[in-house]
């Protein structure tokens, strides 16, 4: 279990989960989980999904990530390549930074969450002023067991 909680993986997934989790009030409570405890307790570290962003900032479009020993490794906006690092939100972890960034600051926020994993599927706020408000939708999310990606 030590070497567990060793893991770069883990160390983050901690961090986040304590963070998430005492801003937003998510608790686990008669045996279901929710958002980031729910993606935490089980972190996933390879996976793909395609976000969709609608706002008035520079990562607006669609976009295909492909996330590797939880990095994202490739990322496609609008059929061309991203330059890593972005400061858009692409992997899950990034839209769970979001959401806390977004509650710590008291943006107007209104989140759904995949009731499988526990990500974020649909995230619409405004941070306000004349352009602050986003739209960012989980399309498609697809995980792979560590070393079984295509």
């Amino acid at each position: 279990m030590r070497a567990a909680l060793a893991s770069p993986i883990m160390k983050r997934a901690v961090a986040v989960v304590a963070i998430v989790g005492a801003t937003t009030g998510m608790l686990v409570s008669c045996g279901h989980k929710e958002g980031a405890a729910m993606w935490y307790s089980e972190p996933r570290s390879d996976y793909q999904l395609v976000v969709t962003q609608d706002c008035f900032c520079q990562g607006f479009g669609t976009t295909h990530v492909r996330v590797r020993d939880a990095v994202v490794a490739r990322a496609t906006q609008n059929g061309h390549p991203l330059a890593l690092p972005t400061t858009t939100p692409l992997s899950v972890d990034d839209l769970f930074l979001l959401i806390y960034r977004g509650e710590s600051q008291g943006w107007d926020m209104d989140i759904t969450y995949d009731e499988t994993w526990g990500y974020p599927t649909h995230i619409v706020g405004n941070s306000g002023g004349s352009d602050g408000g986003f739209d960012i939708r989980v399309d498609s999310f697809e995980t792979y067991p560590p070393g079984q990606t295509p």
